[in-house]
């Protein structure tokens, strides 16, 4: 509801980083070209094992997604959100910053 609210109307929640087999046949139904993901920051800076730990989660669901979009990371590495805070809560401005800086893989 927030990412709809700025403007942007079209997104998932997951729930997590669950990707269940239905859910991907429903995506590559839908003609879905380009998969990012933007969760949860759960990790309080980019040196900490937290990092690392986000960083596993989020490259096993690459694979799962992998060969059928092209798929982008938003992930903060200037501190402009707060530990378990999710790309949107902080506004408008903080999302379309991050969305820009987005990494590409």
């Amino acid at each position: 509801m927030q990412l709809d609210s700025m403007g942007y109307n079209i997104g998932v929640g997951m729930f997590g980083l669950n990707l269940s087999k239905y859910q991907l046949s429903l995506l590559t139904k839908l003609g879905i070209e380009e998969v990012i993901i933007g969760i949860d920051k759960d990790y309080l800076g980019i040196d900490t094992d937290e990092y690392n730990e986000f960083v596993k989660r989020v490259n096993k669901l690459i694979k799962r997604l992998k060969g059928y979009f092209k798929i982008s990371v938003i992930v903060d590495c200037d501190g402009l959100l707060d530990y378990k805070d999710s790309p949107t809560d902080k506004g408008k401005e903080i999302f379309d910053k991050l969305f820009k800086e987005r990494i590409s893989v």
